[in-house]
């Protein structure tokens, strides 16, 4: 008997006499579990040894249950593809209890939202697959790593194929869903055949209703707010309207004519300064516009969305062989699936086979678990298999993810500011963390690339820079110099500033690329905090003195922002309790103002059946439509509105709250009275305490009451 097999006899021993009793009184039995805790992990990471790709999560195993005083039964840890990352549904368990040691490739439940249905259905393929092993933790472990890494890409492509094979009973029978608008009689897709149409009625006849015809959010669904037509070409000037109609139809007539069979075609619209203020709209068009033509690469944001997961799922079966041949094979299975689709687009339902490829991943690159439970019974198997092929794929996806990285291209100093709930330190944290893990560094510390503080009224240079600061040493308190949160991170990036700078273009580059978020950036006295990094953020790279250089050694008086360092600041502007930027301060940052964007709204909220619609460029009608009323009232000159400015409007993560008040597929105006009171009345009342007597304030608000409410047709 070998001394592993001894420690996991005892192990089994001692869980089968101990598992599930209480250790408070027994420091000696909590000690216990700990030692055979560690020498599970020990085990495991010796078995783990030479089969690269795999990553072992060592805060998976508690070996006693949170808030009790209670020994678990086993311990347990899980292992899951490096590349996939710790969401993936399908682990290999490493587990040991009264019955032994043992290894099986199993489902974390937790990860499916213990929803039956999924687990089944993924329990199901794995099986279909061969991939449901457990063996004796000394038994041929090895062969169980191997089988379990070959089993990702079999699954990941057993769940395409049948994805595929959903769709097409669906396209047959003309069923539409939340995310696959595959009706023919659907406004939806009458809407975009139109496109091809009005675009050309545009080129023939330049007018600015010409234009909005089709630049809309009924017809381009990217077209967000800072992008709508009446942004685009909005002067008093008639001549100067015209001007700029005339400058678009140049504009767009280069966009049609761009080479729809070139592989580049993504870089050449993105490149191109079409329409600046939305080049995803610009995407959009271009797809619908060639749509009837059927040549790939056809692209819009959620194409592009989701081949970036096909891409990462690796599928390997023949529907997706061509995957991991880089874009081009990713193409060619395209223009497969939409071959296959040829045969689904009848004379009863005729329809484009490239609007049905771009429906399919659309649903890919929306689906969320919420949707699974808001769509028919028909479709439903169609969205289990959608949100199991890419959920775990979207931990950091956002939907303003170009125009972040459009930002980052401009200044290495940013600003995001707007008003309260428009997601601003959302948008920053998940952007930056996309972009690190879609660019990893040769290093086992990735976390290190992204440093965040969040500012107050007590914040200093010594806390952020450096400065004396108090240690205890042999009893007795000295002064120290100590870095501050910034210097430290400083030091971090700097030894990946030279290849960040030797980098070939703007994309290589963020491999070395470090990020520092600074939250409530208004809310500290920032000319005192900042000190000389108001000289360093604009010349980076060079070395200057800190105050406290003269207490530093030689080889260390000098200070530097490294080039690779991209240093972002989030703030709301209505806070008017602290001192804005200086001038000196504010021109070393690029400000990008972050609206209520209710599009987001939408989107997360689709599973509600009267979210709301667009009428041309503002939301009109349903949830969308008293959002967008409520923040006219708000910001809005008039007799019957409070004019505060856009800066005071209410942030869509307010409106998004709706969904802990609603507990049916529609919104009721009750929902709206609860959100108001909760979370609204407080916030609009607070905006106009300055603006108004005290006796005027509880009738405004009132007011705002009555303005946030649904259209009759909506209350049900």
């Amino acid at each position: 008997m070998t001394q592993n097999q001894n420690w996991i006899e005892d192990a089994e021993q001692f869980f089968a006499e101990y598992g599930g009793q209480s250790y408070a009184n027994n420091v000696e039995l909590a000690k216990k579990a700990q030692e055979f805790n560690q020498q599970f992990k020990t085990r495991i990471e010796e078995l783990l040894k030479g089969h690269d790709g795999l990553t072992l999560h060592k805060k998976g195993s508690k070996w006693n249950k949170q808030g009790h005083s209670l020994l678990s039964e086993y311990i347990w840890y899980k292992v899951t593809p490096e590349e996939y990352g710790s969401e993936y549904p399908v682990v290999l368990a490493f587990v040991i209890n009264n019955e032994g040691a043992f290894v099986e490739v199993t489902i974390n439940e937790s990860s499916l939202h213990y929803n039956k249905e999924l687990i089944d259905l993924l329990n199901k393929k794995i099986n279909d697959s061969d991939g449901s092993i457990k063996v004796d933790i000394e038994g041929d472990v090895s062969n169980v790593i191997k089988k379990y890494k070959k089993l990702i890409g079999e699954l990941n492509s057993s769940i395409f194929d049948s994805l595929i094979d959903d769709y097409k009973k669906d396209i047959k029978e003309k069923r539409s869903s939340i995310h696959c608008k595959i009706n023919p009689a659907d406004d939806f897709y009458t809407k975009r055949k139109k496109v091809k149409d009005q675009v050309d009625k545009f080129l023939n006849e330049t007018t600015e209703e010409n234009f909005r015809a089709f630049w809309n959010q009924e017809t381009i669904n990217s077209a967000q707010q800072k992008g709508n037509a009446t942004n685009i070409i909005s002067e008093n000037d008639k001549d100067a309207v015209q001007d700029r109609l005339e400058n678009l139809k140049e504009k767009i007539s280069s966009l049609i004519g761009l080479d729809k069979t070139s592989n580049s075609l993504i870089k050449d619209i993105q490149s191109d300064n079409l329409i600046k203020q939305s080049k995803n709209s610009s995407l959009e068009l271009y797809y619908y516009y060639q749509m009837s033509d059927g040549d790939f690469p056809l692209i819009n944001g959620g194409v592009r969305n989701a081949i970036k997961m096909l891409k990462k799922a690796k599928c390997k079966e023949v529907k997706c062989k061509e995957v991991n041949k880089g874009d081009e094979g990713l193409v060619t299975m395209l223009k497969d699936l939409q071959k296959s689709f040829n045969s689904e687009s009848t004379e009863s339902n005729q329809l484009e086979p490239s609007y049905l490829v771009d429906q399919l991943l659309n649903l890919l690159d929306k689906v969320k678990f919420e949707d699974i439970a808001a769509v028919s019974s028909q479709s439903k198997k169609l969205y289990q298999l959608a949100y199991l092929l890419t959920f775990w794929q979207k931990k950091h996806k956002v939907q303003t993810d170009f125009e972040f990285d459009e930002l980052l291209k401009k200044s290495k100093n940013i600003i995001f500011y707007g008003a309260p709930g428009t997601g601003k330190t959302f948008t920053a944290e998940e952007n930056i963390l996309r972009i690190i893990e879609d660019n990893p560094l040769d290093t086992d510390d990735q976390d290190s690339r992204f440093g965040k503080v969040q500012f107050h009224p007590s914040y200093s240079y010594e806390d952020f820079i450096e400065g004396l600061k108090p240690s205890l040493v042999n009893g007795h308190v000295n002064l120290e110099l100590k870095q501050g949160d910034f210097a430290q991170f400083c030091a971090l990036a700097s030894e990946y500033a030279e290849s960040f700078r030797q980098a070939k273009n703007f994309n290589d580059s963020l491999k070395y690329a470090f990020f520092f978020l600074v939250d409530e950036i208004n809310r500290a006295e920032l000319s005192r905090v900042f000190g000389e990094l108001m000289y360093c953020l604009e010349k980076r790279g060079q070395a200057i003195q800190t105050q406290y250089s003269y207490l530093k050694d030689e080889d260390q008086k000098l200070f530097v922002i490294p080039e690779n360092i991209f240093f972002i600041g989030t703030m709301n502007d209505v806070d008017r309790s602290i001192d804005s930027f200086d001038i000196a301060l504010r021109r070393r940052f690029l400000w990008h103002r972050m609206d209520c964007s209710y599009d987001v709204i939408k989107t997360e909220l689709t599973h509600f059946g009267n979210i709301g619609e667009y009428k041309g460029d503002k939301p009109d009608i349903g949830y969308i439509g008293a959002c967008y009323k409520l923040n006219q009232y708000i910001t809005e000159q008039g007799s019957n509105q409070l004019g505060l400015g856009k800066l005071y409007e209410i942030g869509h993560a307010y409106f998004l709250r709706i969904k802990n008040y609603s507990t049916k597929q529609k919104i009721t105006n009750t929902d709206l009275i609860n959100l108001f009171d909760d979370a609204l009345a407080p916030l609009i009342k607070e905006y106009i305490r300055s603006e108004y007597p005290e006796n005027q304030l509880d009738k405004k608000v009132a007011e705002a009451k009555k303005v946030f409410s649904l259209p009759t047709d909506s209350k049900n």
